[in-house]
This record gives C-alpha cells, sequence and structure tokens, in this order.
C-alpha cells in the first residue's frame, strides 16, 4: 500500500508539474475561457461600438471625407441603464476584465464622472474559448 501511495504522489506531482510549464513567465495561467458574463459583455460593447460607429457614419454621409474619424466611445451609463446596483457592479466587473485584458480602454476625467468605454488593441479578435 505504500508503493500505491507514492505512485500517486508522484503522479500527483508530475501532473503539476506538467501544470507549471502551461505557465507564463509571472506565474499565471494562460486564458483558455472566458467566464459567460465576460463573453456577454464582450458582445454587447462590440454591438454597441458598431452601431455607435454606423450612426457617426450616417451623420457625416455628406461632408468630406478627408476628415479622419473620431474615437467611437461608449458610456458606462448607457449600458447600465435601468440596472440594480448588483447587476451594475457585475457590469462594472467585467468592463475591468477586458480592460485588464487590453480589449478595451476605459477613462475617467473627474471624480463621480462618466465612465467612458474605447475600443483597444484587441478589441476585434476572437474571444477565447469559443469557436
Amino acid at each position: 500500500m505504500g508503493a500505491t501511495a507514492a505512485a500517486a504522489a508522484a503522479a500527483a506531482a508530475a501532473a503539476a508539474g506538467a501544470a507549471a510549464d502551461d505557465d507564463d513567465v509571472f506565474g499565471e495561467k494562460s486564458i483558455t475561457q472566458w467566464h459567460p458574463n465576460t463573453v456577454r459583455m464582450c458582445k454587447l460593447l462590440r454591438a454597441r461600438v458598431a452601431a455607435a460607429e454606423k450612426k457617426q457614419q450616417q451623420q457625416e454621409g455628406g461632408r468630406e471625407g478627408g476628415k479622419r474619424p473620431v474615437a467611437t466611445v461608449v458610456a458606462l451609463s448607457q449600458i447600465t441603464r435601468n440596472a440594480r446596483r448588483t447587476k451594475a457592479a457585475n457590469l462594472f466587473w467585467e468592463i475591468l476584465q477586458l480592460k485588464t485584458w487590453d480589449f478595451i480602454e476605459c477613462a475617467q476625467e473627474t471624480a463621480y464622472g462618466e465612465v467612458v468605454i474605447r475600443p483597444a488593441a484587441r478589441f476585434h479578435e476572437a474571444i477565447p474559448g469559443e469557436a
């Protein structure tokens, strides 16, 4: 029985070592799948940004094409409108997750001011774990 326990411990240590090989330099696991709420938030932001860009293009339809397009922003208050505090806090958490992974940029110019969200470098990349 002692040999079996030692073999099980060795197998567990080998599995832990293999899992450690998957870690990056900082000891963090690579992201292979997002939480469903984060996926929904990313899709919601993509839809809002696309709608804002379409509206902006329609408004600029008669103007000269030489102007540089303005970066599309979405306000946090637009996303959390009519949401209860708990739901709004959860939505804000998902926004922070997307900010951490460089999918969006967030800014707040004054304390208690509006939080604006802009697409970042990875905004249009595929969502990890989705087919």
